[in-house]
């Protein structure tokens, strides 16, 4: 047996609300018309839960890599302030910024390059509590994304639960209002497993 996705759950319980609202005397309407109507909104419910806890993962995850950005941002004007007063020996290395375990290990040992020289020009200070603050910045966002992740993915646990509550009781309506309607009376076009 094959499993419906998403959609065709929505408007199979779309529809079997609909059909049991126009068909009241029939006896499968009687039984499920609550508990459907129920089940419908559970399940919206339980969608809009997860797409906003989705969707607020997602913005989370792209400050945390703003932020990141912003460090690699600042740690190339660094090097670049030390080209220009002669500078040699300042941790250099290819970085990919979106990854932390590249960026922090450089950008650390700039800040305490930095801060062996903050005696010889005021820029290296300032670059060190720059470079500093970026990083603390991210971790900061990189906590909220991952707290943003759990809360998504207990939403989808409960999202999932949802489905196959619905799925159960569309299966079980359909049974029923197909013996109850007859062949030749459709009921709605409520289906489930056809992808």
């Amino acid at each position: 047996m094959t499993q419906p996705n998403y959609l065709q759950v929505q408007t199979a319980l779309d529809g079997a609300v609909r059909y049991c609202a126009a068909h009241p005397d029939l006896s499968s309407s009687g039984v499920y018309a609550d508990r459907l109507a129920a089940m419908r909104d559970a399940f919206d419910a339980a969608t809009t839960q997860t797409d906003a806890s989705y969707s607020r993962w997602r913005v989370v995850l792209g400050e945390e890599l703003k932020a990141l950005k912003a460090v690699k941002v600042e740690y190339d004007r660094t090097l670049e302030l030390a080209d220009e007063h002669g500078y040699d020996g300042l941790p250099k290395g290819q970085i990919v910024y979106t990854e932390p375990t590249q960026l922090q290990p450089i950008v650390e040992a700039t800040i305490d390059w930095l801060s062996a020289r903050s005696t010889e020009w005021p820029w290296m200070a300032s670059r060190a509590a720059v470079l500093r603050s970026g990083l603390t910045t991210a971790a900061t966002r990189k906590r909220d994304a991952e707290a943003a992740y759990t809360r998504y993915t207990v939403d989808v646990k409960g999202r999932v639960v949802a489905y196959d509550q619905a799925v159960a009781l569309l299966r079980e309506y359909i049974h029923d209002a197909r013996r109850d309607a007859g062949h030749h009376h459709p009921y709605d076009g409520v289906v489930l497993d056809v992808l």
